[in-house]
């Protein structure tokens, strides 16, 4: 476990950690050299970041009286086999001029299906 530099917030993690827990605690510095520390420390903001952008674009499609997701899910589903793929997604994005790249349709996809069978289904979409 990583605990926080800051001795309050270090305090307060190490009072939740179950005893047994406590042989596993360490300090970052005895675990990561400072460029890890920088890069990880990146990661973690990157990934923030783009959770703040979704979060954003999430509350705008809310606030949308039209929006439907199924009709989305439709048009992903070209073929209307009951379920989109990667080239689906990817295709659609490349139709509608959306630049995307293969890594982040498949983390999109894999967020989605659940039983790695490849194919997202209506019913995992709406059960995120």
């Amino acid at each position: 476990m990583v605990l926080p530099l800051e001795k309050d917030y270090s305090d307060l993690v190490k009072s939740r950690i179950h005893a047994r827990s406590k042989l596993f605690v360490r300090n970052i510095d005895s675990i990561m050299a400072s460029d890890s520390k920088f890069k990880f420390a990146q990661l973690i903001k990157a990934i923030i970041s783009q959770e703040m952008k979704i979060e954003i674009w999430r509350e705008k499609l809310n606030k949308m009286r039209n929006f439907i997701i199924k009709n989305i899910f439709d048009k992903l589903d070209y073929y209307g086999n009951g379920f989109f793929t990667e080239y689906d997604l990817s295709d659609y994005l490349n139709k509608c001029n959306v630049p995307n790249q293969k890594l982040d349709i498949i983390l999109l996809i894999s967020r989605f299906n659940k039983d790695n069978s490849g194919k997202v289904t209506y019913t995992q979409v709406i059960n995120i």
